[in-house]
């Protein structure tokens, strides 16, 4: 029986790596390529000299866009009381809205470098919120502790200059917790002496190292994201030089250390959140295409296996005598691979790729679960199980579901379509329209069962699977 599957099409990229899919997703699963250099240890830089001049051009073009709009901004926004209050608080706002998408970004990913760029950013918020959010004129607790914030963003931006970011990271714990209990400490010296400030001296010494460390540790950034091809690094390392220039002419200037006011300073510090805005926005949208392209081969895979196996059995079935037999068990009891399959990290990728296709799908799902069958295999069934949704049910909400129950692992994908009509159930397994026969005869064939179930409204197919054993 030949096994249903869907021929995805490339992602908007082509099916090409671009260097966020290359460099900053996780490591290649089986099928995949793995560069030479991989193997060899030979770091290979993947950028020829036209690309290193061209590649940082393309954030400062961008740079000096998202300038120009915080210039005109800063330009056509009333000076009243709102309009001052908006544009104190905007690069906050947008800061903000980076920092989420590089969470999702590095949800999506599970990509350590990706993190660390969140937590930077998220860090830098602080800065705008610590000296925009309290009324009046800002006291030199407030700076100091802004200049606090600032340098636990540039040592976590610091963080990502690493060749390779170890998993579990133990520094970006270290350099998070230091700066939180400076904070702390200086909120809770305001509490205790609010009439003993700290000197101006420190203050201005806090400042000028924080917007200093941030323009060097953005520019060694933007290199090091040039030279390897990373562009999340690239564009924020570009973007905290541009915060830092905003700090240092406010510096100049004569403005209280770690606050940013005139035209200029206020146009590149809004400039400055915009390019974070459009670094993460683009991170996101590249890695979600990483999932669908990596699932996209993976199913490519599959579907050769597929191919080679049925021909397989196909040749066997012809050969005569008791050697037809033999070769047939041997085929159908082959060992399964010793690490089995990982529910909830397969589930959360699929989830990624059918809700960029427009299906809603909710994920619940029972951390560390581990089944005994292949993980390509498994992929098979439950994209199969969902294509079948998407075809059948448009515009269901569709549930991947997963918890242990009695001794063995049960997976369910449920949707509110219109279900199945009373007792066709075991009409469907029979045939192979709708690749649930497949998906069945595969479960089986790992020692699990397949079930259809006609809810009260839409369909459940439940996979009950051994679990993955260990030793």
């Amino acid at each position: 029986m030949r096994p249903w599957r869907k021929r995805s099409p490339a992602g908007r990229n082509g099916g090409r790596d671009v260097p966020d899919s290359k460099m900053e997703l996780p490591s290649a699963r089986p099928g995949t390529a793995v560069s030479s250099s991989t193997t060899t240890g030979v770091i290979e830089l993947p950028i020829t000299v036209r690309g290193l001049v061209r590649a940082p051009l393309v954030e400062v073009a961008a740079l000096a866009a998202c300038v120009a709009v915080g210039a005109l901004a800063v330009v056509l926004l009333p000076h009243d009381p709102v309009g001052v209050g908006v544009l104190h608080h905007l690069p906050a706002d947008l800061a903000v809205v980076a920092a989420a998408l590089l969470a999702a970004a590095a949800g999506t990913s599970g990509n350590p470098r990706t993190r660390l760029v969140a937590a930077a950013v998220a860090a830098y918020v602080t800065v705008p919120l610590l000296l925009r959010g309290v009324p009046g004129e800002v006291e030199q607790f407030w700076l100091l502790a802004a200049s606090t914030a600032a340098l636990g963003s540039v040592g976590l931006l610091a963080l990502t200059l690493r060749t390779a970011v170890p998993r579990p990271d133990r520094a970006p714990l270290l350099i998070g917790g230091l700066a939180t209990a400076l904070l702390i400490a200086v909120v809770v010296a305001r509490a205790v002496a609010p009439d003993a400030p700290p000197s101006s001296w420190l203050v201005l010494g806090a400042g000028m190292l924080a917007w200093s460390g941030a323009g060097a540790v953005g520019m060694l950034v933007t290199v090091s994201g040039t030279l390897h091809g990373r562009v999340l690094p690239r564009r924020v390392g570009v973007a905290f030089v541009a915060l830092a220039a905003a700090h240092a002419i406010a510096l100049v200037s004569g403005t209280a250390p770690g606050a940013v006011d005139g035209p200029v300073g206020q146009a590149l510090q809004l400039g400055a959140a915009l390019l974070l805005v459009w670094a993460a926005a683009g991170h996101l949208a590249a890695t979600v295409d990483g999932v669908r392209d990596r699932l996209a081969a993976a199913d490519a895979a599959l579907a050769a296996a597929a191919d080679r196996e049925e021909e397989l059995r196909a040749a066997v079935a012809a050969l005569p005598g008791p050697e037809a037999g033999e070769l047939r068990r041997l085929l159908d009891e082959r060992e399964d691979p010793p690490d089995g399959a990982a529910v909830a990290p397969l589930l959360r990728d699929l989830a990624v790729v059918h809700r960029s296709s427009g299906l809603a799908v909710d994920l619940d799902v029972d951390p560390d679960l581990r089944v005994g069958m292949d993980h390509w295999a498994l992929g098979q069934v439950l994209t199969n199980l969902l294509v079948n949704c998407e075809r059948h049910a448009p515009g269901a909400h569709v549930w991947l579901r997963a918890r242990r129950e009695n001794g063995r692992v049960r997976l369910e994908v449920a949707d509110d379509g219109p279900g199945l009509p009373e007792g066709a159930a075991p009409e469907v397994l029979r045939r192979d329209g709708h690749g649930l026969a497949t998906a069945a005869e595969i479960v089986n064939r790992y020692g699990g069962t397949f079930t259809l179930i006609s809810a009260e409204r839409g369909c459940i197919a439940a996979l009950e699977l051994p679990v993955q054993r260990i030793g």
